[in-house]
């Protein structure tokens, strides 16, 4: 995924979570995300909004540390 293309999905994505549409498959689709760009700390923050939003407080946190990771 190149730059403009993680912006873009980034900022769909959270439209998405804010509203708590879809949680599940965002979740699924973020976690491959980050898996193809472990580099992208806005994938890994929009992770983390979508787990907790999910009330996945504990990955939420990971993801987020993730995050920071590679900020």
């Amino acid at each position: 995924m190149a730059g403009g293309e993680v912006t873009q999905a980034v900022t769909t994505y959270s439209a998405l979570i804010k509203r708590r549409a879809h949680l599940p498959n965002i979740i699924e689709d973020l976690r491959t995300a980050v898996e193809l760009n472990p580099g992208a700390a806005n994938l890994w923050q929009a992770l983390g909004d979508a787990y907790m939003k999910n009330d996945q407080v504990n990955d939420a946190i990971e993801a987020y540390r993730r995050g920071m990771g590679v900020a």
